[in-house]
C-alpha cells in the first residue's frame, strides 16, 4: 500500500506542469507593449496639463498688465527687454514652480501688448510652441488662432 501511495505521488508531481520560458517572454512582450502605450499616453497627459498651466499663468499676466495700465495709464514700464518685471508678474510658469516649462515675455507700447509663454528648451515641453494673448484677447498657440 505504500508503494502504491508513492506511485500516486509522483504521477501527480510529474504532471504539475510550469510556464515555459517562451510563455514568459509573449507575456513580458504585451506587458512591454501596454506600457509603452500608457506611458506614451501619460506623457501627452503631462503636457497638456503644463501648456494649460502656462495658459492660466497668461491670464493672470493679462490682469497684471490691465492693473498695471490702470495704475499707470501706459503698459510701457511692465518689463525690460521683454522679461516681465517681477513687480509686475513672475517670468516662468508654471507659477510658483521650481522646474518651470515656459519663459513668459511680453512686447508694449503704450496702449498694446502681446504676452508670449515660449517653451524652455531643455526638458519635457521643448518641442512644445508657444502661447500667445494680446491686449485684445486673441490667443494663438504654434502660430494658429486659438488654444484648443
Amino acid at each position: 500500500m505504500n508503494s502504491t501511495f508513492h506511485q500516486n505521488t509522483n504521477q501527480k508531481i510529474s504532471k504539475a506542469r510550469a510556464f515555459t520560458l517562451i510563455e514568459l517572454l509573449v507575456v513580458l512582450g504585451i506587458i512591454g507593449i501596454l506600457g509603452s502605450i500608457g506611458y506614451s499616453v501619460y506623457l501627452d497627459k503631462v503636457k497638456t496639463s503644463y501648456r494649460s498651466e502656462a495658459q492660466s499663468a497668461l491670464l493672470q499676466f493679462q490682469q497684471a498688465m490691465e492693473r498695471f495700465y490702470t495704475e499707470n495709464n501706459s503698459y510701457v514700464g511692465t518689463h525690460d527687454s521683454g522679461v516681465p518685471k517681477a513687480t509686475v508678474f513672475p517670468a516662468k510658469a508654471p507659477l510658483g514652480s521650481n522646474d518651470p516649462k515656459y519663459d513668459l515675455s511680453a512686447t508694449t507700447t503704450s496702449s498694446t501688448y502681446t504676452l508670449t509663454a515660449t517653451p524652455i528648451t531643455t526638458g519635457l515641453m521643448k518641442d512644445d510652441g508657444a502661447l500667445t494673448l494680446s491686449h485684445t484677447g486673441q490667443k494663438t498657440y504654434q502660430g494658429n488662432s486659438g488654444w484648443d
